[in-house]
Parts: structure tokens; C-alpha cells; sequence
């Protein structure tokens, strides 16, 4: 399979990894990727799609600890990513971190940044898509030491970019990323978008949290699901040098698997509480997940 292949069956992630690669800028990605008419035909950037590349058969295999975590940062669930990110910018262990930042409207965009004082700029979930590998090709020109955060494909194609100067993968646990379409249906709830300030699924519900909390049935936001995440068996960032989520650590805390010898020494040398977390709840949302692709 070519990537034209996977745009032409609405299976493109948008992760940004083709924009990244492509050494004429044949490529771009808003919702999808486009080629444009300029394209030789060279097929790097198929090497670095991960729908190309495809799913690991066992999501697990190459986890090396579980744990949960939190830092003293103000964030969702115990704030981790944002936590990992202060230490190694603080400490000179990385020269930038490319995330996922946001507008008033819940409107995900690609961000980049290099002061420890701006990761709050990446804190939170976003459950809208945005292209964040697009990014990289520019950092690489100006840094020598990146960090990738992203969902699975993002951090999957990230891998595949074999890259010497990102030195951190740090994953996000992910059922589904949604079009812009979500923030509409949660306006029809009689909520004012820009009063939002998390969003979460949570037992069965998606729950919006404003001046007050709203919870609809997970069924209700389906139609908004981006096409491409129907087909991922990715629900736990395989790919990455750590992988971060809430589910199987307690309130306030996340679950943390280190799935590389890079992520245990990038553990070392971050500040962090730790603690226990449940390994199993983590498996069956992910066996949830590959049900239904």
C-alpha cells in the first residue's frame, strides 16, 4: 500500500508525518493529507505512514514497567505530560517539545515550544485532530534535541521518521480523535464552547466540563469521529518511548507505560510522584478499541 492509497480510502490519520519528509513540499495536511500536482512520485512519505506501516499484533509486548504517576503541576489527571516536558526543558534535555495547543473554540492546532514556563500551553486533552509532526521538519533545521507528544499515529509515524534529534516519544492513550464537528454538537447542548475547560470520557459518557457538567452517552459523539480511527488498533501509543493516560490510575493521577530503555532513562530524569497502576483496565480499553475497528 502507497499512502495515495490510504487518502484515497479515508484512512489518512492527518499525524503530519508526510509533511515532515517530503523534500519538495508536495504535501500538505489540514483535515488530510493533500499531494499536489508537483509530487515526483519519490514515495518517502510512505515510509512514514503509519496506516502504511500498519498495527502491532500485541499491543503490549514491548512494555517494560506500569506505573502511575502526577507531578506538582496544576493539570489534568496529575498533570504528567506537562510535568515530563518542564523537567527535560528546564534541565537543557531537550531544546523544544512539538504538542498540541488550542484556541477559544476548542480549534486543535500544531504548537512548539522551548520555555519549561510554556508547557501549560500543551496541558490537557484535546480531542480534536491537529497535524502536530508538520511541525518537524522546521524544528529539525533549528534544534537539535525534540520531543514529539501525540496520539498513536502521530507518535507512530514519529518512530518511523528515525530521526537522531527526537529524543523523546511521549504517547497518548486515544479511542478516537473527532472533526470540529464535536464542539458544534456540544453547542447544541446549550453550551457556550469557549466556557469549556475539559473535556472526558468517563464509564459510558462523554462529559463536558463548563460552569457546569454535561454528560451524554459515548453513541452520541460517534458520528463525529474522524473516518481514519474507525480502522486504529492503536489504542495505547505502541510507539512511544512512554505512554501517558488516566485510565487504570486513580483520580488525579495518570498511567504511565515506560516501553523503551530511552523512556526509563527520560524517567530519571524528570520529578515525578509515583504509584500503582492497573494494567488490566488499560487492556480492556484497548481490546474495546480493536473491537470495534
Amino acid at each position: 500500500m502507497k499512502i495515495r492509497e490510504v487518502i484515497d480510502a479515508g484512512k489518512c490519520t492527518g499525524c503530519g508525518g508526510c509533511v515532515a519528509v517530503c523534500p519538495i513540499d508536495a504535501v500538505m495536511v489540514k483535515e488530510y493529507a493533500v499531494i499536489g500536482d508537483e509530487c515526483t512520485e519519490c514515495d518517502v512519505c510512505s515510509m512514514t505512514c503509519p496506516v502504511v506501516d500498519g498495527f502491532p499484533e500485541n499491543e503490549f509486548d514491548n512494555v517494560l514497567r506500569v506505573c502511575a504517576g502526577r507531578s506538582d503541576m496544576q493539570g489534568q489527571d496529575g498533570a504528567v505530560v506537562s510535568g515530563i516536558l518542564r523537567s527535560l526543558l528546564a534541565g537543557g534535555h531537550i531544546d523544544c517539545a512539538i504538542g498540541v495547543g488550542r484556541d477559544d473554540v476548542w480549534r486543535a492546532t500544531p504548537i512548539l515550544i522551548t520555555d519549561a514556563q510554556d508547557v501549560a500551553k500543551t496541558s490537557g486533552t484535546k480531542y480534536t485532530h491537529a497535524p502536530v509532526l508538520s511541525l518537524v521538519k522546521d524544528a529539525m533545521e533549528k534544534y537539535e534535541k525534540i520531543a514529539i507528544i501525540g496520539v498513536p499515529c502521530q507518535v507512530h509515524s514519529a518512530r518511523l521518521l528515525n530521526e537522531r534529534k527526537i529524543v523523546a516519544i511521549i504517547g497518548l492513550f486515544c479511542m478516537s480523535s473527532f472533526t470540529h464537528g464535536l464542539c458544534e454538537f456540544i453547542s447544541s447542548l446549550g453550551v457556550n464552547v469557549c466556557d469549556v475547560h475539559k473535556m472526558d470520557f468517563d464509564r459510558g459518557k462523554f462529559v463536558v466540563y463548563a460552569d457546569e457538567e454535561h454528560r451524554v452517552p459515548i453513541k452520541d459523539v460517534k458520528e463525529y469521529a474522524r473516518p481514519s480511527c474507525k480502522h486504529c488498533r492503536d489504542f495505547s501509543a505502541y510507539h512511544a518511548d512512554i505512554s501517558v493516560g488516566s485510565v487504570g490510575s486513580p483520580e488525579g493521577w495518570s498511567t504511565m507505560l515506560i516501553r523503551t530503555k530511552n523512556g526509563e532513562k527520560l524517567l530519571d530524569l524528570v520529578e515525578l510522584e509515583y504509584g500503582d497502576a492497573d494494567m488490566d483496565a488499560v487492556k480492556r480499553l484497548s481490546d474495546m478499541k480493536r473491537k470495534t475497528s
